[in-house]
């Protein structure tokens, strides 16, 4: 059962806003207002003193068509990557010739959002999010947000796929700040599925328990960090990776191993040699005393 809907066509929308006296055209110009907006009490908390961060969030709010007081208030880095809080990705896609439509849709019955976007002379884009998936995810229940408005948090996370699906030549691989926060630090969640196409090729199966298993143990013998493999495959976990990864960390990893077995070797032969040459050398002087 629907129990909400939305939908915003482009003959709706209505441009009336003022450009403002803070026109960015020049780098010596960008500087120049990163150095107000940077000591402000406006500048998010973020980028407070940090007049590089602020030109760096200005040339790309430039880029996706914000001025510049809308780019330092709806652009955030987040884990070192930089993105876009909802409401704005909506309203830089809705700037676009080719923005046909959204609609949002919540089923009651399954507590899934629904998002559905309408490129000109393309498919409608589909993609939606639910109390399942966010467990799954481990985010139903999460402090914050998911627990405060979880329905809105399932809202923008359907919003934020199916905007990226429709419009990635204008959002630029530009994430929602909201999927931005839910990832783990250091480590990097594509958000793609087993069987999701990629980059023209079709995502490979994951490994099997025994494999989990396996390279866990590779981890642990040679002192590896489980997070430094995570961050190189860029995947979010261990579970996440595919047979050829697997494959590949396995190798490295006995490489590793054998390097330090042969330093274990080096090193007990080196005590051997110490020992004996300790021994030899007290022989010799307890024979010399007799």
């Amino acid at each position: 059962m629907i129990s909400q809907e939305t939908e915003a066509k482009p003959e709706s929308r209505v441009m009336t806003t003022n450009p403002g006296f803070m026109q960015v055209d020049s780098i010596e110009a960008a500087m120049r207002c990163a150095e107000i907006i940077a000591k402000s009490s406006f500048c998010p908390k973020g980028m407070a003193g940090r007049a590089g961060d602020v030109v760096i969030a200005l040339q790309m709010g430039q880029e996706l068509g914000l001025k510049p007081m809308q780019a330092i208030q709806n652009i955030a880095v987040i884990n070192g990557r930089p993105s876009l809080w909802g409401d704005a990705m909506l309203a830089v896609c809705r700037q676009s010739p080719d923005f046909e439509y959204i609609k949002e849709e919540y089923l009651e019955d399954t507590k899934t959002y629904i998002c559905r976007v309408k490129r000109k002379h393309e498919p409608e884009f589909m993609q939606r999010f639910s109390e399942v998936d966010a467990k799954t995810a481990k985010l139903w229940g999460k402090d914050g947000p998911w627990t405060q408005y979880p329905r809105r948090m399932l809202q923008m996370r359907a919003r934020g796929f199916a905007l990226r699906d429709a419009f990635p030549d204008l959002l630029r691989g530009i994430i929602t700040c909201e999927e931005a926060t839910d990832m783990p630090k250091d480590r990097i969640d594509y958000s793609h599925r087993i069987g999701d196409v990629i980059d023209g090729k079709i995502v490979d199966e994951t490994i099997t328990g025994e494999q989990l298993e396996i390279v866990k143990k590779l981890i642990e013998e040679t002192d590896t960090k489980e997070i430094d493999i995570c961050g190189h495959l860029k995947v979010d976990c261990l579970e996440s990776m595919t047979d050829k990864q697997w494959v590949g960390v396995c190798k490295l990893l006995e490489r590793k191993m054998a390097k330090k077995q042969k330093l274990e070797e080096l090193e007990i032969n080196q005590v051997f040699e110490e020992e004996a040459s300790k021994a030899s050398k007290e022989f010799l002087e307890e024979l010399g005393e007799e």
